[in-house]
């Protein structure tokens, strides 16, 4: 379900729609929603059976939404998912599957919808919650806050080769090793150089 603010100053229930039921009876497991580069809001939630949909605002700021739609099929179910804006303001997926390996699915056109598909770069031992800005550079970083072999987690980044690259760095850099229980992430409004 989702809600808005009906006016700039929402300071009471009053200056909220009405919850708009947009599910269509699917059994969600995670949500990552993001702005777009059309200023819509887009919703990727992924399924029960570990698939990504993905609807949104049409128009931007409306509380109307799309029908849903696969930004690309899985053969093997995704159990994790976040999203986050390239330099070029397109939208990027990246999930792990239930086998800890890790996958992004780039926005090319975000008018057309047109997406490059699943695409594996990476892998975990252990289940993985991801995070994904981008830094300074304009290059992504993918954040994995991971279970370790003691129970806590800890936490670790992997960037983009280049800004709106395909490649990833082969390589984790550990931030920390353990005794995290969240973690978060903000983007850097350093503008891109």
């Amino acid at each position: 379900m989702v809600r808005q603010q009906a006016k700039a100053q929402a300071l009471t229930p009053a200056d909220w729609t009405q919850w708009v039921e947009i599910d269509n009876g699917y059994r969600f497991t995670e949500m990552a929603p993001i702005v777009g580069p059309l200023g819509a809001t887009n919703l990727f939630a992924m399924t029960q059976p570990g698939q990504v949909l993905h609807t949104k605002q049409q128009p931007a700021g409306s509380d109307t939404w799309t029908v849903w739609a696969s930004p690309g099929y899985s053969r093997v179910p995704k159990s994790t998912l976040c999203a986050g804006i390239q330099g070029d303001g397109d939208i990027m997926l990246a999930a792990s599957d239930q086998q800890h390996v890790h996958s992004f699915n780039a926005q090319y056109d975000a008018a057309t919808q047109n997406w490059s598909g699943w695409r594996d770069f990476s892998l975990s031992n252990a289940n993985t919650r991801l995070s994904l800005d981008y830094n300074a550079d304009g290059r992504l970083a993918l954040f994995s806050l991971m279970t370790t072999g003691d129970g806590s987690n800890g936490l670790w980044t992997l960037n983009q080769m280049a800004m709106d690259s395909s490649e990833w760095e082969w390589d984790w850099t550990a931030l920390a090793t353990g005794n995290l229980k969240q973690i978060a992430v903000v983007r850097d409004l350093t503008p891109p150089v």
